[in-house]
């Protein structure tokens, strides 16, 4: 779906966060359950490369009210993406109410992020420092698995604790570790 065709009155949207296959299909898959008990809900995926996976693709087969940015590669870039465009979403809903006189009911205004439960934290950090008073956010979360834990537990606190820093010496790090660390 494009910007341009979202001309519903979205009073909510969920943002499903990237991430590994096997992971974000858990996450997609809460996604979805959120938006069917949401009214007028958004479904925003984000993260990279999702629309080359048809296992993803056709998990969304027959739902017309889903956009994913393919832009993210971290949380940081997914918080900001997804502000961005909620905002534009807000203000197409109003140009159009406003070209058709329709009703305005005032566009997104709740926002639940989906993510794994250790990711939380990291999420929580970047959304609340990203969005503005504007949006209501709320936090759901899927149960990480027992046998990557330990790993994931020690990505998680070194995430959170590059969180503290500010946004240009994260690029800067994300620049060193793209040159000198590039995967093969």
């Amino acid at each position: 779906m494009n910007l341009d065709d979202t001309i519903s009155n979205y009073k909510s949207a969920i943002v499903v966060l990237g991430g590994s296959c096997d992971r974000f299909k858990k996450r997609l898959e809460k996604g979805i359950e959120l938006q069917k008990q949401q009214k007028e809900a958004l479904l925003l995926i984000a993260g990279q490369n999702i629309h080359s996976n048809d296992d993803l693709m056709n998990m969304l087969s027959g739902n017309e009210d889903f956009i994913y940015e393919n832009q993210s590669i971290n949380t940081l870039d997914n918080a900001e993406n997804a502000y961005m465009m909620l905002k534009a979403i807000n203000k197409n809903q109003m140009d159009n109410s406003l070209y058709n006189s329709l009703q305005y009911n005032g566009g997104v205004r709740d926002v639940y992020i989906v993510t794994d439960t250790l990711h939380m934290i990291r999420a929580k950090r970047y959304f609340k420092r990203t969005f503005d008073t504007e949006f209501e956010l709320h936090f759901n979360s899927i149960p990480e698995d027992q046998n990557d834990l330990p790993k994931k537990i020690i990505y998680e606190l070194s995430g959170y604790l590059v969180s503290f820093l500010p946004r240009d010496y994260i690029n800067k790090a994300k620049h060193i570790k793209n040159k000198y660390f590039k995967r093969i």
